[in-house]
């Protein structure tokens, strides 16, 4: 074949690819559980901390540990043992004895961990490997776990509730700012049983989402039909206190 013919041909396979994939996104295909979105691709080692990184959806599950059941563990901004003069890069944010965590790799004797605070928040710094001890991580879903609201952030929030005697109704509501608008979204689906994981699909709009649980946290993917333009549901969620 000429060089001109295998271009050609390229230029058609490439042509073919975008239609499968268009045709792919009309349909309303499932989409992969996030878990699978990367589980070739482990959180990375960095030196900076914060929540920004879907690779933690499948980051191992630790659990704080303290000398003392009273200790607070700081979560710190840099990797560095504080010192008895201070801790200008002490954070704000700590963490008790108990608390669940995902952390990425060990690096100099500290790991980055995340964890949801009660109002729902994802929260990120550094925290000495002494203070992790690996937890064995729960995935089953059911419907008592699922319960109540939950939020990735401030642009995207779930409420579940029940539905018939073993199933569940979910609503999420999500935005996304631009520079000079505000796309929203929102989707409303049920389920007449509850399974790990949990394909829920919105027959009118093609509105397809997974959700898989990761200890005490959720996972979301979507199939990019569940909203305005950018709005999407993807992410680590956090169970959101009452009041």
């Amino acid at each position: 074949m000429s060089r001109v013919g295998r271009a050609l041909a390229a230029l058609t396979a490439l042509a073919a690819g975008f239609a499968a994939g268009a045709a792919s996104a009309e349909s309303g295909a499932v989409p992969k559980p996030l878990s699978q979105e990367w589980a070739d691709d482990p959180p990375k080692t960095e030196d900076t901390c914060e929540t920004s990184d879907d690779r933690y959806a499948m980051a191992p599950l630790f659990r704080i540990a303290s000398a003392k059941t009273t200790d607070r563990v700081y979560l710190l901004a840099r990797k560095q043992a504080c010192t008895v003069g201070g801790c200008p890069h002490r954070r704000r944010s700590y963490l008790v004895p108990g608390d669940i965590v995902l952390a990425g790799p060990e690096d100099r004797g500290f790991r980055c961990v995340y964890f949801g605070s009660r109002r729902g928040e994802l929260i990120a710094g550094f925290v000495s490997a002494g203070n992790l001890t690996p937890v064995e991580t729960e995935t089953k879903l059911d419907r008592a776990f699922l319960l109540g609201p939950w939020r990735r952030d401030e642009a995207s929030r779930l409420r579940i509730g029940p539905k018939g005697a073993v199933g569940v109704e979910v609503s999420g509501g999500g935005h996304w700012k631009g520079a000079a608008s505000v796309n929203t979204g929102e989707f409303r689906v049920e389920a007449e049983t509850v399974t790990s994981p949990l394909i829920l699909k919105e027959e009118q709009d093609g509105c397809t989402v997974v959700i898989e649980r990761r200890g005490p946290f959720l996972l979301l993917n979507d199939n990019s039909r569940c909203g305005g333009h950018n709005v999407r549901f993807v992410g680590i969620y956090i169970r959101q206190a009452t009041r």
